[in-house]
């Protein structure tokens, strides 16, 4: 790991290169007491950590943090200070820095922080979402209705796919507004309302005498137990949408998808 040092005491510069080169796996490639020769240096190079304090020659680090922020520049920081002013950190925070770690501090404190700044910025990259196609999300809620047992040939298949897409994509109503969800499918069909919640309850009602069992048991665990019965639309269509986010973040675009258990 490469480790970009700014500090205007420039007798620590030494000791703490040494200091992570000697006694870690990670190198101090950079030193600098002047907020201004370190943003001329990030337009260059990037770190996998900058440690920084706010006291700099030339521009202080508010001064960097405000710089970088308008050149679009984001290193991963780790505030190194002794100022405590909560307002301070707060801004700081705002600008975009990862972590603080207050003065005065062990080296085993300073590695220990700039190890989880690192790792927090890589498991952050590492859990970005895979976008895929909006046609490769509709085969995959195809599929897994029908393997349910709900037939292409009922209303039932396609006003359950039309809800959960909706709930897909239209975050705003994924808090329960069934009515929102049903009028919208109803304009579309030219239909009523309460004739889409009825083919979409009637649809369940066939998977749950007809369906893959081991399916539905895999997706709605909790709702087919005795006491409780069969779930509601909402529990239903929500469930599908949850399974459908979560396997499109797991499939890369175009690759098949079995929903079995």
């Amino acid at each position: 790991m490469n480790i970009f040092y700014a500090d205007a005491d420039k007798s620590k510069h030494t000791f703490i290169t040494k200091l992570f080169n000697n006694n870690s796996e990670h190198r101090v490639k950079y030193c600098t007491a002047s907020g201004k020769d370190l943003i001329d240096e990030l337009k260059c190079s990037m770190p996998d950590v900058l440690i920084m304090d706010l006291i700099l020659f030339d521009y202080d680090g508010f001064t960097v943090l405000e710089e970088l922020k308008l050149l679009n520049i984001t290193p991963n920081v780790l505030l190194h200070t002794c100022m405590k002013d909560e307002h301070l950190l707060k801004n700081a925070y705002d600008l975009g820095i990862k972590n603080v770690l207050f003065k005065p501090s062990h080296f085993m404190q300073l590695l220990e922080a700039v190890e989880n700044a690192a790792e927090k910025n890589n498991s952050q990259k590492a859990t970005k979402k895979i976008e895929i196609s909006k046609e490769e999300q509709l085969r995959m809620l195809s599929q897994l209705i029908s393997q349910l047992g709900i037939l292409p040939n009922l209303k039932g298949y396609q006003y359950s796919r039309e809800a959960v897409l909706l709930l897909l994509n239209r975050r705003s109503i994924l808090e329960g507004h069934m009515k929102e969800i049903y009028k919208t499918i109803a304009d579309k069909y030219n239909t009523k309302p309460y004739c889409v919640e009825r083919n979409i309850r009637n649809a369940i009602e066939i998977a749950w005498i007809k369906g893959n069992i081991q399916l539905i048991n895999d997706i709605f665990g909790y709702t087919v137990r005795s006491e409780k019965g069969k779930p509601t639309n909402a529990e239903f269509l929500v469930m599908l949408a949850d399974k459908i986010k979560l396997a499109s973040n797991l499939s890369a675009p175009n690759s098949s998808k079995n929903f079995s258990a």
